[in-house]
């Protein structure tokens, strides 16, 4: 392992870093520019104050090894590691190590919510095709939302941001996840139950426009709200009605539903006709 990093990082040596793409609670992207004239996205972790360099290291690291590992159209691609100076990487970062991903810039998933099916039910389906191949993989992505999938030029969505992922059964990584896409009762180990509520909650916000239960749903809530609005089919859409009963029945985390794994909602999603 320790020769395929060293290895990266010394075909990686000369990127020239560019402007900020973006940002979150554990990580900054700026954009990046290789010897050979490639854009890139180039992640750095950020610190908070508990952490130390050794252990952000081995963050990065462990991302890329997972992002390594997945071979699948859907999922952003890694090109490697990269030192750079920490007055270089920006503030808040002190690691001096960075992940180097496909450049991606057709953005997030956030403005497909509420559109018409023929724009979100295909992009739902592969997003669901790449979390299968995971499972089938052993991995649980972990932190699936609108903001996590960004799309290629000619609208081809990538799951990014594997930060949270973990193998089927292992000890996951603390903290993270989004209250929204969370399940109400908690996770025996890693699950892949995890991934599948978070896409129900996911499908349910590309076709209604909004979140089943809320952003920031407490637990009593969502004991009381049990019952969310109806998913209203599409006229000229067939096969609707058969992806509102996997998403009704997975938000309501009934066993039988979580246990048969992602395939009814695949099969629900492949099984829609649109109009074109």
């Amino acid at each position: 392992m320790r020769s395929r990093d060293t290895t990266s990082e010394r075909f990686l040596k000369g990127l020239t870093l560019g402007e900020p793409l973006g940002r979150g609670g554990m990580s900054r992207v700026r954009e990046a520019v290789t010897t050979d004239g490639r854009r890139v996205a180039v992640k750095f972790p950020r610190l908070n104050g508990s952490a130390n360099r050794a252990a952000v290291r081995a963050l990065v690291r462990r991302e890329y090894c997972f992002l390594k590992e997945i071979t699948h159209p859907n999922v952003v691609k890694a090109h490697g590691l990269v030192r750079i100076p920490d007055d270089q990487a920006g503030p808040a970062s002190a690691s001096g190590l960075g992940m180097v991903m496909e450049y991606l810039d057709g953005g997030d998933l956030v403005s497909l919510a509420g559109g018409p099916p023929r724009i979100w039910v295909p992009v739902a389906t592969r997003i669901v095709r790449a979390v299968d191949h995971l499972h089938r993989s052993g991995i649980v992505h972990r932190d699936l939302k609108p903001r996590n999938i960004l799309m290629r030029s000619g609208g081809m969505p990538c799951l990014i941001d594997f930060a949270m992922a973990a193998r089927i059964g292992g000890r996951a990584p603390g903290g993270g996840g989004t209250a929204a896409y969370l399940r109400r009762e908690p996770a025996r180990g890693t699950e892949a139950a995890e991934d599948i509520y978070a896409l129900a909650v996911l499908v349910h916000e590309l076709w209604a426009g909004d979140l089943p239960f809320g952003r920031n749903p407490q637990l009593a809530d969502r004991e009381r709200r049990r019952v969310f609005p109806a998913l209203q089919p599409v006229p000229g859409v067939r096969g609707l009605r058969d992806v509102a009963e996997a998403v009704t029945d997975i938000l309501n985390e009934r066993d039988a539903a979580l246990s048969r794994g992602i395939g009814p909602l695949l099969h629900a999603l492949e099984s829609v006709g649109l109009n074109h």
